[in-house]
This record gives C-alpha cells, structure tokens and sequence, in this order.
C-alpha cells in the first residue's frame, strides 16, 4: 500500500471533530468548500508555477537527507558496539 500524494480533512459526519478522507466530499451531505486539502511535500515541485524555486522545499529537503545520514550512522554504530 502506498501513501497517497493528496488527502483532506474534513468535518465528521458521526465521529465528533475532523477526520481523514482522500476525497474532499466523500458523500452528497458533504460540503467540499470544508476541507482541508494536505499535499505530500516530497510531490511538490522544486520549482513552482511561475518559474521561482521553492527554496523552503529544497532547504528542508536537505536538512531532511542530513537527519537521515544522521540516523543511520548512530544505527551502525549502535550495531557495532553490540557486536563486541
């Protein structure tokens, strides 16, 4: 199962508060004007619509691959003081 590129959030209709859904009206009772839509970041385009680069996009993507080199270099030295 893959994640979706797009979901919404929207008003329960028996649960209390809001709730997850990837349509934005999911039945007729459903206003789509009430939803809130949610994009996966790593779908976004690097360089926007009107030509400008998401800098924000690229900026946290690389602090992101850096917590991630991060991550994995304490996993293999985790792994390596187990092996002594």
């Amino acid at each position: 199962m893959s994640t979706p590129e797009t979901i919404y959030l929207i008003p329960g209709e028996y649960e209390e508060g809001l709730v997850w859904c990837d349509d934005p009206a999911p039945d007729s009772y459903s206003d789509p004007g009430e939803a809130v839509k949610y994009v996966r970041a790593d779908t976004l385009p690097v360089v926007t619509d009107n030509g400008k680069v998401n800098v924000g996009l690229i900026a946290e993507n690389e602090r992101l691959q850096a917590r991630v080199a991060e991550l994995e270099s304490d996993e293999q030295e985790i792994a390596g003081d187990n092996n002594v």
